[in-house]
């Protein structure tokens, strides 16, 4: 039996956090960030090619043949104010947006500092009175007070919002489509420095998002010893679940409390503990993929304290060069528009692993798979098969071939605190003539070239 306690712990590094109410109850800048603002998001975007100088960065065109899928807003979107406030009135006002309309139903403000907030603070976000829920706190509640301002929404989701950070809308849409069909799960969005320490962690989906920071005000984490501080309320959460868990039910019937709590269980599925996911920056789409990211090591514990000393030793075992791959190289590198930045495995790539996007509802046309990728990585696209799905169980595999063709683009790779430059080509292979939701490319044999991918994405045949 291995027991989960970061979802009780205050997750004081989680930058986002987006969960079921059930579940909750249960365990009672400037510039670059304008411009991807402005972007819309819609499902069935479909970017030209790169071949002849297709330009640097993704153009995305609509398909006509795409149906967006229709949502009620059913998530509250909570933000803890201490010292950014300017952060909170930003972020607010990106969360009553119209973009958001059909995600977002309330936006719960709990103030943490002795200062009160009133709706006028509020003026300039766009936010209604109707929409905008304030709490002033008599105490600094800490990250505790998400969980209680979670337990008072009447929405059956919940999104922990950090005020440092910025999360995209698209981003926030694509997170309220999943948990909508996996309301038993939670879903962390962090970036690939914060992930590093969240890695492996079951019952939950890590995601890796594109990295907005905000900064401003006195953050609650700095340097060592807000890391030490950190652990000390980490270890007392799972200190606190162990409490609750073996003191209800027992140590010599453990299983009594697996049947009664099975969210505080590990997946006996092992693969599903090294699947990372990433949303697509500009349209409705995830990326999602089986490949070891940081080794093959799966922490252990027959109660929930024992997972911190397994973290610990877990950390110190890694890598030096596949941590900073891990960093540098992260997942939503293939699916953030900018082909001069890539996702890199630190191993050589492995038969059974696979990439896959889920685009979230059917798109009835004749669509193409397409890798932008170094050329060394066509290795690994030809000895794959590409198969599409419409339920994600039943699997179509194609019967076309991968075709390749040399591109003007060029990535960088960070090796040994140097970087190099890779020549870009362009491998496409039609994967869908008709409806398909999932997209994947199963590797069959070992290669011995380590994964590399600039961009991942659907192509309409029919537009050329």
């Amino acid at each position: 039996m291995h027991w989960l306690c970061r979802l009780v712990a205050v997750l004081v590094a989680a930058t986002a956090v987006l969960l079921s109410v059930r579940f909750a109850n249960n365990v009672s800048g400037d510039g670059p960030i304008e411009s991807r603002l402005q972007s819309t998001h819609r499902s069935g975007l479909f970017p030209s090619s790169f071949v002849d100088g297709g330009g640097t960065n993704i153009s995305r065109v609509l398909s006509k043949n795409t149906v967006t899928p229709q949502r009620r807003p059913d998530v509250t979107a909570i933000v803890l104010n201490w010292s950014r406030l300017d952060n909170v009135v930003r972020i607010a006002s990106l969360l009553c947006g119209e973009s958001l309309f059909d995600t977002v139903a309330q936006v719960f403000i709990w103030n943490n500092s002795p200062e009160e907030l009133t709706y006028e603070t509020f003026a300039s976000t766009g936010c209604s009175k109707a929409k905008l829920r304030l709490h002033n706190s008599p105490r600094n509640l800490y990250f505790y007070a998400r969980f209680l301002a979670c337990t008072q929404a009447k929405t059956p989701f919940c999104f922990f919002q950090d005020d440092d950070y910025l999360v995209l809308p698209q981003i926030i849409q694509t997170l309220g489509h999943r948990v909508a069909e996996s309301p038993q799960t939670a879903i962390h969005l962090l970036p690939a420095q914060q992930l590093f320490h969240h890695s492996q962690q079951p019952n939950t989906e890590i995601w890796f998002d594109h990295g907005i920071e905000l900064g401003g005000g006195q953050p609650f984490t700095v340097g060592q010893e807000g890391n030490e501080r950190n652990l000390l309320h980490i270890r007392k959460a799972c200190a606190y679940l162990d409490q609750l868990v073996l003191g209800t039910y027992g140590t010599s019937h453990p299983g009594t409390a697996v049947e009664a709590l099975p969210f505080v269980q590990a997946t006996t599925d092992v693969g599903q503990w090294f699947i990372n996911r990433s949303p697509c920056l500009d349209s409705l789409c995830l990326l999602e993929t089986n490949i070891h990211l940081l080794g093959d090591v799966i922490p252990r514990g027959q109660v929930a304290i024992d997972l911190i000393a397994h973290e610990v030793q877990y950390i110190r075992m890694m890598d030096k060069e596949g941590v900073l791959n891990y960093t540098s190289h992260s997942l939503s590198r293939a699916v953030d528009g900018v082909p001069a930045t890539a996702f890199r495995s630190s191993s050589l790539a492995r038969r059974g692993e696979y990439v896959m996007l889920d685009s979230f509802s059917p798109v009835d046309a004749v669509l193409e798979l397409v890798f932008l990728t170094p050329r060394n990585n066509e290795k690994i696209l030809q000895k794959c098969i590409f198969q599409s799905s419409l339920d994600g169980d039943d699997w179509l595999s194609s019967p076309h071939r991968l075709m390749c063709r040399n591109t003007s683009m060029t990535t960088s790779t960070l090796l040994r605190n140097r970087l190099f430059a890779d020549a870009l080509v362009e491998c496409s292979v039609q994967v869908a003539d008709g409806r398909a939701r999932y997209f994947k490319a199963l590797l069959k044999s070992d290669v011995s070239v380590a994964w590399a991918i600039s961009e991942i994405w659907l192509r309409e045949i029919s537009q050329y």
